[in-house]
């Protein structure tokens, strides 16, 4: 238990790290990031908390009445038999949630960077087709990340 909790301490630490040295600037070539013209009220949103929310366009469906139903993103960082998939289907309980499980078991989308942004892309324009997603309007979508993987 304390090697696990060392080990997250670790990869926050050094995750924020790298945040730092890459700045806004860097990541957002990383990241291609597009501005869309919104007509939803955001004047209900925190501002401290409006970098956090987001309003995908999936390419799969219309989101029609959920358009301007902000979606936050979310990771489940875990290693094996640490309670991440009970966790998991708590979270798919709610009707608002969608977490897509361990979208980088398959090796080709895990290969690179660019494999990787592609998955993530897809996960977080709620375009990824699992059984965890909802006909309901989305409020938080994510999956879960192995450690190991």
């Amino acid at each position: 238990m304390v090697v696990l909790t060392m080990t997250m301490i670790c990869g926050v630490f050094i995750c924020s790290m790298c945040m730092k040295q890459l700045g806004s600037d860097s990541w957002s070539r990383i990241v291609k990031i597009q501005v869309a013209e919104q007509s939803c009220n955001k004047s209900l949103i925190p501002p401290s908390e409006v970098q956090f929310v987001h309003y995908p366009q999936p390419l799969n469906y219309s989101r029609k009445e959920c358009t301007c139903t902000p979606v936050r993103f979310f990771a489940i960082i875990s290693s094996q038999r640490s309670g991440s998939g009970w966790f998991e289907t708590l979270l798919n309980s709610h009707i608002n949630v969608s977490s897509n499980g361990e979208i980088f078991s398959k090796k080709e989308r895990r290969i690179n960077i660019s494999s990787i942004i592609k998955t993530m892309d897809m996960v977080y324009n709620l375009d990824w087709n699992s059984s965890a997603s909802k006909n309901e309007c989305t409020a938080a979508a994510g999956f879960k990340w192995m450690l190991n993987q």
